[in-house]
């Protein structure tokens, strides 16, 4: 496998959400700096319900989002973080790039920005550093979070 090749200036950006599917939104957005200094982070109000399975993980209720703003409300702001780098990293960044062109397209918004961000995807990452790792007649697997961090001494919040 190719190594990667060194970023030196990236964010890391995390999404939380109404469910997995294609009808569900982002009701919270952090972004940070690679030094885990924090550039954005909002919850938002959405247009759809929380999956009772989603709400279980990570324990954002419709109640406490009344009062956040919609996202369509901080897009132009959340464009001009992620243009002004221009590579964003996320652990399974497929599922958060997704919710980010749902969300943006809910609210009837362009998504033409998505196309300039690199995305770097670390759990793919990480998931070939493991394999690599193990024995060669192992099968490639994708890694969750939790595993990656557990298996790293890294204190899950």
């Amino acid at each position: 496998m190719n190594k990667p090749e060194k970023i030196d200036n990236f964010l890391f950006f995390d999404t939380e959400t109404t469910g997995l599917t294609d009808h569900d939104e982002i009701i919270e957005l952090a972004i940070t700096k690679k030094n885990g200094d924090p550039v954005f982070h909002s919850r938002f109000k959405p247009t759809a319900v929380i999956n009772p399975k989603a709400e279980a993980v990570h324990k954002i209720s419709i109640e406490s989002l009344k009062d956040s703003p919609l996202f369509d409300d901080a897009l132009d702001e959340i464009i001009n973080v992620f243009l002004a780098v221009g590579v964003a990293v996320a652990y399974n960044v497929e599922f958060d790039v997704r919710m980010l062109r749902q969300t943006c397209e809910r609210y009837g918004r362009d998504t033409d920005w998505m196309s300039q961000i690199q995305w770097v995807c670390l759990m793919n990452h990480y998931s070939s550093y493991m394999y690599d790792m193990m024995n060669p007649e192992s099968t490639f697997q994708r890694y969750k979070l939790t595993q990656a961090c557990l298996s790293n001494d890294i204190k899950i919040q």
